[in-house]
């Protein structure tokens, strides 16, 4: 999900069940945003004389362009309750752009 707010660009990821410091990569490579994110879960049960195993996994991609206007480096992004969110804000002055990797602030 993407919204516009005057000069903030918010991107919003439902992500239940991850651990963002582990399993959650947000990046900044060439004026895109970048978020990869990979879930693993397995339940195991055991009973009279039956065994149980379900295991979910899965792995995504997705990148967002970053408008030109905006400050890559004061990129923040916040993880609660299963959402990443990701705020992007417009300024007028614009330092040079390297890649580099966002934090995830767990609220």
């Amino acid at each position: 999900e993407e919204t516009h707010d005057d000069d903030t660009i918010v991107v919003r990821a439902e992500l239940p069940g991850v651990n963002p410091e582990k399993d959650v990569v947000v990046e900044v490579v060439d004026n895109e945003l970048v978020i990869r994110a990979q879930r693993s879960e397995s339940h195991r049960s055991h009973g009279d004389h039956v065994y149980r195993s379900e295991i979910r996994y899965g792995s995504f991609i997705r990148s967002v362009p970053i408008p030109s206007d905006v400050d890559e480096s004061k990129i923040e992004a916040t993880y609660k309750d299963g959402m990443l969110e990701i705020r992007m804000h417009s300024t007028a002055e614009v330092p040079e752009k390297e890649p580099h990797r966002v934090t995830i602030t767990r609220q």
